[in-house]
C-alpha cells in the first residue's frame, strides 16, 4: 500500500503536539505548584524552552511546506509530478526539524535555573519577608540583547512570515480554480447539476493524467 504524502505532514505535526503535551507536566509544576524552589534541575529548565521552541518552528515550517505542496499541486500539476515525491518530502520534513532545534537554542542559553530574590508578602516577621531561592526563569543580563533578537525572529519566521505564505498560497488556489472553472464553463466540460447530471470529468473520471497523478500523490 502506497503511502500518501499528506501522512508525513500530519506525522510532523503530531510530533509536535505529541513534544508539547510531555511540557505540560512541567508547566503545571512550574505555575501551580511549586514555582520556587526549583528541584527539577538546569537542564530541564533549558530543555523545557527548547521544546516549546521546536513545537511552535515546527508546526509553522509543516504547514508552510503542506501548503506550498497543495498550491504546487493545484496549480502546476506537471510541475508535482517531479517534485511531490516521497523521499524529497521526507528530506523537506527532516530539515525543518533540523532548523526547529537549531532555532532552539538560544532558549537555552537564555533560560535557565537561576538565583532569585523572593519578597514573601505572608511573612510574619521583616527578617522572613526576603529570602534567596532559584526558579527556571530568564537568567540572561541586561540589556538582555540574546532575548530580544530571539523574541523578535520567533515572531517574523513563527508567525508573520508563515500566515503571510499561507494566505498568499490560498489566494493563488483560490484565483487558479476560479479560472480554471471558468476556462471549463467556456468550453462546455461542465454542466448544471440536475440530479442525473455531474460534472463529466467526475462521471468519466477521466481527469487529465497530470492532475489526477497529482492529487494521487496528495492523498486524494
Amino acid at each position: 500500500m502506497k503511502v500518501s504524502a499528506i501522512r508525513f505532514y500530519l506525522l510532523s505535526l503530531a510530533l509536535a503536539d505529541l513534544l508539547l503535551l510531555l511540557t505540560i507536566p512541567v508547566t503545571v509544576y512550574r505555575y501551580y505548584w511549586q514555582y520556587y524552589p526549583w528541584l527539577l534541575s538546569n537542564p530541564v529548565c533549558k530543555l523545557y524552552f527548547m521544546i516549546r521552541q521546536i513545537y511552535c518552528a515546527a508546526t509553522s515550517w509543516t504547514i508552510i511546506a503542506f501548503t506550498a505542496e497543495r498550491y504546487i499541486a493545484i496549480c502546476h500539476p506537471m510541475w508535482s509530478i517531479t517534485s511531490l515525491r516521497q523521499s524529497r518530502m521526507v528530506y523537506l520534513l527532516a530539515a525543518i526539524w533540523v532548523l526547529s532545534v537549531i532555532s532552539a537554542v538560544p532558549f537555552a542559553i537564555v533560560y535557565g535555573q537561576s538565583a532569585a530574590c523572593i519578597l514573601d508578602y505572608s511573612a510574619t516577621s521583616q527578617d522572613k519577608a526576603v529570602f534567596y531561592s532559584t526558579v527556571c526563569e530568564m537568567s540572561e543580563q541586561e540589556p538582555f540583547i540574546i532575548y530580544k533578537t530571539m523574541v523578535q525572529l520567533r515572531s517574523i519566521l513563527c508567525f508573520f512570515v508563515p500566515l503571510t505564505v499561507i494566505i498568499i498560497f490560498h489566494l493563488l488556489i483560490f484565483r487558479h480554480l476560479s479560472v480554471n472553472s471558468r476556462q471549463r464553463e467556456e468550453m462546455g466540460l461542465t454542466y448544471p447539476w440536475r440530479g442525473q447530471y455531474s460534472n463529466s470529468f467526475t462521471t468519466s473520471g477521466n481527469l487529465p493524467g497530470t492532475e489526477r497523478k497529482a492529487l494521487q500523490l496528495m492523498g486524494e
